[in-house]
């Protein structure tokens, strides 16, 4: 059985533990807590200064090379242990200068070839740390059920960027709880298509379901039937707006 969300050292639980928490379940589908394993691992990396967008990033990272191989397992913090000091170490978000400019109107949806699909059109000009993962959302395609809650994500995404009394790492954790609110709010828009989904992950994981209990198999259907509705909107990454913030 698996532990409740690990106790920070002071009085109060460090809320940066419910970000990391919640962008992982967000991602593979459970219960909403760590094991305790996982949970000590959080504390050292916290206690390291391992900012939360990175541990994030990391997620992205590992869960996009599950892909590539039929995992047995299921995604855990860590399994993200190396990418996470790796992730970390490559470049520290520093908040500073201001960045490039991502330039336009107001969202226009016309001219999309796809009737499925809409192209979020440009926005006003932003600039700092969150304009390059801005200008890669503004580009693109975005699936009609998805569409609403893309926009509240552009749209918040669009106020912290103007807000320029934040501090680099309030800026990356409040950017970092925007991507945790859109995957859940997106994996509900689709929820017409959850049986489709996990009937895909189910056909996908058949080749290694005897080697695991049946509880274990339906946990990672689960997990890859919300990776396959990620793939359909790749720009909404958390390794994305690390990127972004170390740029």
């Amino acid at each position: 059985m698996q532990d409740p969300r690990p106790e920070s050292h002071g009085d109060e639980p460090d809320p940066r533990i419910a970000e990391v928490t919640d962008y992982l379940v967000a991602v593979r589908g459970g219960a909403p807590f760590l094991s305790g394993a996982d949970g000590r691992l959080l504390l050292v990396w916290l206690d390291a200064g391992v900012p939360v967008p990175a541990i994030l990033a990391a997620i992205d990272t590992v869960a996009a090379r599950r892909r590539k191989k039929r995992a047995r397992s299921r995604l855990t913090l860590a399994a993200c242990r190396r990418t996470v000091e790796k992730v970390a170490a490559k470049a520290q978000p520093s908040g500073a200068g201001e960045g490039p400019v991502v330039a336009g109107s107001e969202t226009s949806l016309e001219g999309s070839e796809d009737p499925s699909t809409r192209s979020p059109g440009p926005r006003k000009p932003v600039a700092g740390p969150l304009a390059p993962f801005l200008a890669e959302l503004d580009r693109a395609e975005v699936p009609a059920e998805l569409l609403p809650a893309f926009e509240r994500l552009r749209a918040e995404l669009g106020a912290l960027a103007r807000t320029a009394t934040l501090h680099p790492d309030a800026l990356g954790r409040a950017a970092a709880r925007c991507l945790t609110a859109f995957h859940q709010a997106a994996w509900e828009a689709a929820a017409d298509r959850h049986d489709a989904l996990r009937a895909r992950a189910a056909a996908q994981l058949e080749p290694v379901r005897q080697a695991m209990p049946e509880a274990k198999f339906y946990e990672l259907v689960e997990e890859v039937a919300r990776d396959l509705l990620r793939q359909e909107l790749p720009a909404v990454s958390a390794r994305r707006l690390w990127d972004s913030l170390g740029t």
